[in-house]
């Protein structure tokens, strides 16, 4: 039964419940480390599809990343459910590298958490096309020219120059997996829950 006035009682019941706590730091951490792969894995693409120079290349490449948004999410997911169970990919590949005992990553945060990232990365990639595109590559060539290598390039020139894109991404990044429901439910099941599934249990 709701109360028919304000009241701020059930946002104390949330602060002073150790098991809302305990999901809120999960779904912190969990979109967290997910933001953080999904950057790392997706600044590289965005930065090849940024410097390729060929349009018709760019655009295969634009293409294949927006494939992504036209496959269903729950197909992906069936996917990585094949992929992380007791009979899947990984486990076959450690039978054959010796390691006895089938074991399920289904249901573990390790799941969700690559599940999270898979979906993270092509809004990532979308985020930081633009912004790395408008680095004038002209300041890459300076900085070499000047004796800098490539790494020191990256790190004084290009991504300094790229942050703005990099604080984007890892803010709708963030705020996906925050609201994240249907990874979660899929690959975590009842022993992993956000607070997204939390929130739809109350309901």
């Amino acid at each position: 039964v709701m109360n028919p006035g304000f009241t701020l009682d059930n946002y104390m019941t949330f602060l002073t419940s150790s098991r809302y706590l305990r999901v809120l730091y999960r779904t912190v951490k969990i979109a967290l480390i997910a933001t953080v792969f999904a950057l790392v894995m997706g600044y590289p693409i965005s930065y090849k599809i940024a410097r390729t120079r060929s349009s018709l290349e760019r655009k295969i490449c634009v293409s294949i990343v927006l494939t992504s948004f036209l496959s269903s999410i729950l197909v992906r997911l069936f996917s990585w459910r094949i992929i992380l169970g007791r009979t899947g990919l990984i486990n076959q590949v450690l039978d054959l590298l010796g390691f006895s005992g089938l074991h399920s990553f289904l249901r573990t945060e390790t799941a969700v958490t690559t599940g999270l990232v898979s979906f993270l990365v092509p809004f990532v990639v979308l985020a930081l096309v633009g912004v790395i595109d408008k680095i004038d590559p002209e300041l890459e060539k300076a900085a070499k020219c000047l004796g800098a290598n490539e790494i020191t390039t990256f790190f004084k020139v290009t991504l300094p120059l790229s942050m703005p894109g990099i604080l984007a991404a890892s803010l709708l990044s963030y705020c996906l997996g925050m609201s994240a429901f249907i990874i979660p439910l899929m690959l975590g099941g009842d022993v992993i829950k956000l607070l997204a599934n939390v929130i739809y249990d109350q309901t």
